[in-house]
Order: structure tokens, then sequence, then C-alpha cells
């Protein structure tokens, strides 16, 4: 594979993922609510959680106490209860890469001495998977669950490149806890923690 094609690759990759590293946040309140840091909240852990989202769960209760939310372990002392749900897809993005090509020719024709470049396009195929780890949180009012009402007064979800959710997932959670009880959707860039 020559020098030039292997740059192409390269740079279609980092066209393709993004230079910047940004995450996906969607973010949605019923506007009959408006849950805050100060309203005390339960974080549940789902039955059947396996032991990765139960670590997730005390990661999630340790960055929202950090954070300054009023987080209870008694959930009759709350007024909202949390459920956090992981999971991640990988999709396949194919593509098609346009590489030009030069080629010189020279010769003589009789005895006059010719030179010249033609120029051409070689398409060359290009499949990138790309893994997606998502967060999302949904919020209940508890004193719904005695009525089974169920019934979300906030959702929120997050979406991050596999590798960059490894690197910094931390990061990536309190992004999501910072539009906790609004209305938000947006590719936003990746920022770090304050100090």
């Amino acid at each position: 594979m020559n020098v030039f094609l292997r740059i192409a690759i390269i740079f279609l990759a980092l066209t393709i993922t993004g230079c910047a590293s940004t995450v996906y946040i969607s973010s949605v309140t019923d506007p009959a609510h408006s849950p805050t840091k100060l309203d005390p909240v339960y974080i549940a852990v789902p039955a059947g959680a396996l032991i990765k989202e139960r670590q997730f769960v005390e990661l999630l209760r340790s960055e929202m106490k950090e954070a300054g939310f009023t987080v209870t372990d008694k959930l009759l002392q709350s007024r909202y209860s949390l459920v956090a749900y992981m999971d991640q897809s990988t999709s396949q993005i194919n593509s098609t890469l346009f590489l030009p090509q030069v080629q010189n020719t020279s010769g003589y024709v009789g005895n006059t001495y010719y030179s010249g470049k033609t120029t051409s396009t070689t398409a060359v195929p290009i499949s990138v998977d790309y893994t997606v780890h998502k967060i999302r949180l949904y919020l209940f009012q508890t004193s719904d669950i005695d009525t089974e009402r169920f019934m979300t007064v906030w959702e929120g979800y997050i979406g991050a490149d596999k590798e960059e959710y490894q690197k910094h997932s931390k990061e990536i959670l309190r992004m999501l806890l910072d539009v906790y009880g609004t209305n938000y959707e947006a590719h936003t860039p990746i920022r770090p923690l304050p100090k």
C-alpha cells in the first residue's frame, strides 16, 4: 500500500470519527416537574443487575454526591428515584475514498521527445466499525411507586465512542448530570472535570 493511500485512510478515519471528541446528549423533562440537585434522590439498582452495572451505580452515586446532588440511601426519604441502564451498540460506517493518481508518460515519437502526465481517480472502499457506549438515566417521582404509575419526570441519555468512554467515563457521566432536570439535545465536546 503506498504512502499516499495510507495517509488518505487515516484522514478518512479522522473525518468519520471527528478530530474533537464529542458525545451526544439528550435530556427531556416533564413540564409538570422541575427536579433539581437539592431534591433527595434514591438510586435504584435494577433487578438482576450485572456486576458491571452495580459498579456503574456506585460510580453514579459518587459522581452525583461530588456534583452536589442530595443522594439518599433510603427510598422513603427521597422525592425522586433514579434508575440507570448501560449498553453499547456497534455499527459499520461504509464509505468510498476517491484517490487521485498521476501517471507520468514520456517517449520519442520519431525524433521528438514528448512527456506528459495523466490524472485519474481510483475508488477505494472503506469500512469502519464504530461502537457507542450508552448511558440512560430515568427519574421517577418516588410517591408514584405506591400507585404503580411509573411515569418518568426526567430522562437523560449520553452516547460516546467506546474508547472515549473508557478514557473519560467520569467526565462523560458528569456531562449528563450537568443537564439533569433540563431539556437539552446536542453533540457536545468532552470537557475535563474541574480540579
